[in-house]
């Protein structure tokens, strides 16, 4: 992502990608850690309070939203550039 950004290609495909990439994975890795604890929790018979990351989960869409943005900003200005 930061190679895209050093040259220059901040609303490319290749960098939208990314972007949406490490929005998804942060949600799915707090949603992993909350089910992982929840497994260990029970196989051990431990009863503890498992509390959704609910920061990581807010940053994780608000990244995949940012990216959806960015993905249509670019579309629009290829519809743009075509028109002209």
């Amino acid at each position: 992502l930061f190679s895209c950004f050093s040259r220059g290609e901040v609303f490319a495909t290749a960098s939208v990608s990314h972007i949406r990439a490490a929005g998804f994975w942060l949600v799915v890795s707090t949603l992993t850690a909350m089910v992982a604890k929840i497994g260990l929790y029970s196989t051990h018979g431990v009863k503890a309070d498992v509390e959704l990351d609910v920061q990581g989960l807010v940053f994780g869409i608000a990244t995949f939203i940012a990216a959806h943005v960015m993905g249509e900003a670019r579309r629009l200005a290829d519809e743009n550039a075509s028109i002209l």
